[in-house]
């Protein structure tokens, strides 16, 4: 099921046995689809037949990246890629200033 929910497009999986009694969210990496997690719902449910009661939510991040980013996909937050460059130059070191 797609719903909304604290402002972001999610995709929910609702069991039939009862009531839930607790909820499982798993939030996607940079630049994948909102949705590339939801194979793991039956996986889960393969390995432990007792999370039929819990919530399976995997919410879509809010920023979209378009061609200007060079890939597709989603993002929770902008990473800044020369900052990244910059201190993969500087070495270890500069994680300490």
């Amino acid at each position: 099921m797609r719903t909304s929910m604290g402002g972001l497009d999610c995709t929910v999986f609702p069991e039939s046995e009862g009531p839930p009694v607790g909820a499982v969210v798993l939030c996607h990496g940079f630049g994948a689809p909102g949705d590339d997690l939801c194979g793991l719902h039956g996986e889960l449910l393969a390995l432990q037949p007792s999370l039929k009661r819990v919530r399976f939510v995997f919410p879509e991040a809010p920023l979209e990246l378009g061609p200007s980013m060079g890939i597709g996909g989603r993002a929770w937050w902008l990473i800044d890629f020369a900052r990244v460059q910059r201190m993969q130059r500087a070495g270890p070191e500069a994680l300490l200033e």
